[in-house]
């Protein structure tokens, strides 16, 4: 289990990367199925709203029942858009 400074458990979330240079914001989210880590350690593929760009990475919205709303920044390799 990871617990913020609050107690709250994030170990289910994504894990988020750092990211350089400027980021785009898109006027609507664009769906995609998304391959990648947890806090927790384990791999998963979820079905999210891609909100964002910057160079490579792409900024995924994950809503989680514990934590509520959480962006994660992960390769753009990570994510394959959904029709």
């Amino acid at each position: 289990m990871h617990l913020d400074k609050r107690g709250r458990d994030y170990s289910a979330l994504l894990v988020t990367h750092p990211v350089d240079g400027p980021q785009t914001a898109y006027e609507r989210p664009r769906r995609a199925l998304v391959t990648a880590p947890t806090y927790a350690g384990d791999t998963v593929t979820l079905e999210l709203d891609v909100t964002a760009r910057a160079h490579g990475m792409l900024c995924v919205e994950q809503h989680d029942p514990t934590w509520g709303t959480w962006h994660a920044w992960v390769p753009a390799e990570a994510c394959e858009p959904l029709a």
